[in-house]
């Protein structure tokens, strides 16, 4: 069957790039980058918005402290701008989110949600309560 497949998006002139395994229907390491390449490509041709970028990971997400505040922000590789999420300071054990800021060039990529998942999980880590805005 996959060899049929195959031959037929090669008739149809598709650029096909083809990994065959030993079986199973396990998803392989190896086939994430390809499948990257494919939904990268289809989101470029659909929205035509973004650049192909991967998410923002929690190491990429700094955080600063200064004596009124917290800040996060999640830089997003090929996208310029920022997002940001603040926290004014009132209380070591109960936290106001007061503000997250997504550009739009950044808008459905993730970014404020990385920043809240980061928030969250620094909160539980030493026992802050979060109280959002």
């Amino acid at each position: 069957m996959t060899a049929r497949l195959i031959y037929w998006f090669n008739a149809q002139g598709s650029d096909v790039d083809t990994l065959i395994h030993e079986g199973g229907h396990a998803l392989h390491q190896e086939a994430l980058a390809p499948i990257q390449r494919l939904l990268n490509a289809h989101w470029r041709a659909r929205v035509g918005l973004f650049p192909p970028c991967r998410p923002t990971s929690r190491r990429e997400i700094t955080y600063s402290d200064t004596d009124t505040k917290v800040r996060y922000v999640a830089p997003h590789t090929g996208i310029e701008g920022e997002a940001d999420l603040t926290i004014p300071k009132l209380s070591k054990t109960v936290i106001i989110a007061d503000q997250t800021g997504v550009p739009d060039s950044m808008r459905g990529l993730g970014a404020g949600r990385a920043l809240a998942e980061r928030l969250i999980a620094d909160a539980r880590a030493i026992g802050q309560t979060i109280v959002p805005l």
